[in-house]
């Protein structure tokens, strides 16, 4: 088990609470306090009271309330975790102040982070170099959708970092409440929590959050000194480990924040809202014309492996698939989509449903084994193409979008202002270009509110970009287009310290979006794959000029491939941004009326 190294996961917890150790309470804020349903520490879940069977002391002590309540007011503090969990060994301390916070990990330095809030309460991550000085990085977001970011304004709290601050608004811990036992005595200065709300504090300060509840036993908290608050406090685990914090008050005491904090107040340290970089990049991507390479392996050891040799030929109005090993493999045939224009008379081949193609199955690319369809449409659509067994290119289907009995495509009118209002539809889905672009969208005539009136709506279901359609004709989904890339890239994208064409994230979303739309996993059926994957990241090569000249986009996955268990970096290469182009498919596709 692995600790977690973004905090609190969102996924995870609730808008309003921590989860605790398995007894259905939690963390709660002073509106729901009174709400609180009692503590049931015989729950067989999590923390079941007295597990070691210590001596209790005294059973009704208040000298641990009254601690911990002075602990909670303190705001510039250390915690250090040592913890071994599944014999996974971890050692890190985390540094606490009022606008900022550092993660140290003491056995891997390039997992060390920080997070803090600028001058307007908007929180962003950075790092320390051997001098504590910060490198900024990105806002951190909590809302990132196509219409735009925002930006999280809090440190400390349920959906980011547990901190002490969060027992103030504990029962036990506030003098209005100090008579309620939250723990008992078991030695001179050591004693056992009961309190499931109290623990829940301390579990999430681990950064182990929710991971660890159902194995917790026994929590203890040991005061070292009551007058400078140091203590510890050691989460037992059973058979499966420990993990122990020492709190350090720095209320009066150098730390590693201090240059932070100081850059803070004077207002010159801010986050970065997007590298100008990976914007470039995205900017050549979204023109939708660039060839693919891929895909490739950086095994951890050093070498080099070509997992799967293809080249992508992909434009705005077509791409080529071209399998590098075609020619001696026969049963690899090229393939490719093209979006032909509305008006143009299509003839596309497809399987006999009368004839057995088991006995050759190489008949499956012999158009005179096939079935001839010759439409018009009077919209734009997609088909499929195809080498032969003489690698010559034919249409092998129709990929839409398909009209049926209750909806109907038209592409009559240059922009929605041209429709009249005779002409104004239900059913039927208008193809228009956006005012003053040659960007085509797609409108539907439908009613809207409880007012039974008619009004244009967006449809999103039709595809102009025939890179936009998915590919299945190999080992998994795939989509040619860019969208798997440059959704979210620039909000979570972060420049590498060493290597400043190097860009990278952890982010979940990110990652599964890639390793699903780009990487072609869509087809798993479950999601247990993504444990493996630790990372996303694009490397540039620029020219002379600073031109980006190509892209390598791929992720790290730890894994074992071919007997070498590592770190692995699986990547496709992306390059000629706007000068993309494929001879014998633009011969074929000359004939009706493509332009290129």
């Amino acid at each position: 088990m692995k600790r977690n190294k973004i905090i609190i996961s969102l996924a995870l917890l609730s808008l309003l609470s921590l989860t605790s150790c398995g007894n259905g309470t939690s963390i709660t804020t002073p509106s729901d306090k009174t709400d609180k349903k009692p503590i049931d520490y015989n729950s067989g879940r999590g923390l079941e009271g007295n597990q070691d069977a210590d001596d209790v002391i005294d059973d009704s002590d208040s000298i641990l309330n009254g601690f911990l309540n002075g602990v909670s007011g303190v705001s510039r503090y250390s915690y250090e975790v040592t913890s071994t969990v599944q014999n996974n060994e971890g050692h890190f301390t985390d540094y606490f102040d009022s606008k900022c916070w550092y993660n140290l990990d003491h056995e891997d330095d390039s997992a060390s982070f920080g997070l803090a809030l600028d001058e307007n309460n908007k929180l962003f991550k950075y790092y320390l170099n051997d001098d504590y000085d910060p490198t900024p990085s990105l806002y951190q977001y909590t809302k990132y959708t196509t219409d735009g970011v925002t930006i999280d304004d809090t440190l400390y709290g349920p959906l980011n970092l547990a901190t002490v601050s969060m027992l103030s608004t504990l029962d036990g811990i506030t003098p209005s409440t100090a008579e309620v036992s939250i723990g008992t005595k078991v030695s001179t200065n050591k004693y056992m929590l009961t309190s499931s709300d109290v623990l829940s504090v301390f579990q999430y300060m681990t950064t182990y959050g929710s991971s660890i509840s159902s194995y917790i036993t026994t929590c203890y908290i040991n005061i070292l000194d009551m007058d400078s608050l140091e203590f510890e406090c050691q989460i037992d685990l059973g058979s499966y480990g420990s993990i122990t914090g020492h709190f350090t008050d720095l209320t009066d005491r150098s730390s590693i924040l201090d240059k932070t904090k100081s850059k803070l107040a004077s207002k010159t340290l801010k986050g970065v809202e997007k590298y100008d970089d990976v914007t470039k990049f995205m900017d050549v991507l979204n023109q939708n014309n660039f060839t693919i390479k891929g895909y490739n392996i950086h095994l951890s050891n050093g070498n080099e492996l070509k997992a799967d040799p293809y080249t992508v030929y992909c434009t705005n109005n077509y791409f080529y698939f071209h399998f590098s090993n075609s020619s001696s493999n026969p049963s690899y045939h090229d393939f490719g989509y093209v979006l032909v224009k509305k008006g143009t008379e299509v003839t596309y081949y497809s399987k006999n449903a009368d004839y057995d193609y088991t006995k050759n199955p190489s008949d499956e690319y012999d158009k005179t084994k096939l079935v001839p369809t010759t439409q018009t449409l009077n919209y734009d659509a997609c088909y499929g193409f195809i080498t032969d067994n003489n690698g010559n290119l034919f249409f092998d289907y129709f990929h839409g979008p398909v009209e049926t009995e209750t909806t109907k495509y038209n592409e009559e009118y240059e922009y929605l202002k041209d429709i009249p209002e005779s002409e104004r539809k239900e059913n039927v889905l208008y193809i228009v270009k956006e005012e003053g672009t040659n960007v085509k969208v797609v409108y539907e005539w439908k009613k809207s509110g409880n007012d039974e009136t008619y009004s244009w709506a967006r449809y999103s279901g039709w595809y102009n970009d025939v890179g936009a359609f998915y590919v299945n004709d190999i080992q998994a989904t795939f989509y040619p287009y860019n969208m798997g890339i440059t959704q979210y890239a620039e909000a979570y994208l972060e420049q590498s310290l060493t290597d400043s064409n190097y860009y990278h994230s952890n982010n979940s979303e990110l990652m599964s979006g890639w390793a699903n739309g780009l990487f072609g996993w869509g087809w798993q059926s479950t999601t247990n794959w993504m444990s493996s994957v630790k990372d996303s990241y694009i490397k540039l090569t620029k020219d002379s000029d600073g031109n980006i000249t190509s892209g390598e986009v791929g992720l790290k996955m730890q894994a074992n491939y071919q007997g070498t268990y590592g770190l692995h970096s699986v990547y496709y290469t992306y390059s000629n941004f706007g000068s993309t182009s494929h001879a014998v498919t633009e011969t074929f596709l000359t004939g009706l009326g493509v332009s290129f």
